[in-house]
């Protein structure tokens, strides 16, 4: 079967929900067995049998990722921050794996599976658990702001993109995050599903994580609208 690179670990495997597609998250493993974040999403195509990848920068890394459940070319990925603000020279770019990678698949350590069910089809399981009338939850999660009303400090963010097999990775849209009390959770059209954790949240503390969702750029105001009409 198809390899990949031997001095990566892949930690994080998400398969789409038609099965034609994998998305992969690793560390880098250096000479004196240093682990480090890789920068990449790493995305293989089974029909094309080619491997994509996705580039987020020498200041950003990928530390989850999420499929849609039945969008299979749709997916997000959590982003967080190296270490300060990115310069004009720090951009993503998506590019042809190298065909002679070589680390096997079905091997890989620490492979974690989807929270949110990503590799199979059907109604999302988030959907049950929004409150409608949390309009605020849905408004900071747009926004880069906390539970708190606090401004994001760094570059973490959400980034969804298209995978293709005819122009490679694709950027869609991104927003900012607080990731000290937001994560990601999951992508079911036209949402964006984020995990809040309250600032006062503890041991003793009565406070619950809550779920939030964000409208994705070209549904703001379709969210109701019928299943071909989003199409």
């Amino acid at each position: 079967g198809r390899t990949f690179n031997a001095e990566s670990l892949i930690k994080t495997i998400r398969v789409n929900s038609s099965g034609t597609k994998v998305a992969l998250l690793c560390d880098t493993l250096s000479k004196s067995g240093v682990h480090k974040p890789d920068a990449k999403l790493h995305v293989y195509d089974v029909e094309l049998d080619k491997f994509f990848r996705y580039d987020f920068g020498p200041r950003q890394f990928p530390v989850d990722v999420h499929w849609d459940p039945e969008q299979d070319k749709m997916l997000t990925v959590e982003v967080h921050s190296s270490g300060g603000p990115r310069g004009a020279g720090d951009k993503s770019t998506w590019s042809i794996a190298d065909s002679g990678e070589r680390s096997s698949l079905s091997g890989s350590p620490q492979s974690k599976g989807s929270r949110s069910g990503g590799s199979s089809g059907g109604d999302s399981p988030l959907e049950s658990k929004h409150d409608d009338n949390d309009g605020a939850d849905e408004h900071n999660a747009g926004d880069g702001l906390g539970r708190d009303g606090s401004a994001a400090t760094s570059d973490d963010e959400v980034t969804t993109l298209f995978a293709t097999g005819d122009y490679g990775i694709l950027p869609y849209d991104s927003f900012t995050i607080k990731t000290s009390s937001q994560s990601l959770m999951g992508v079911h059209v036209p949402y964006v599903y984020l995990m809040t954790r309250p600032a006062n949240m503890g041991s003793s503390s009565t406070a619950v994580p809550r779920v939030m969702r964000k409208s994705m750029r070209d549904f703001v105001g379709l969210e109701t609208v019928d299943e071909q009409t989003r199409q």
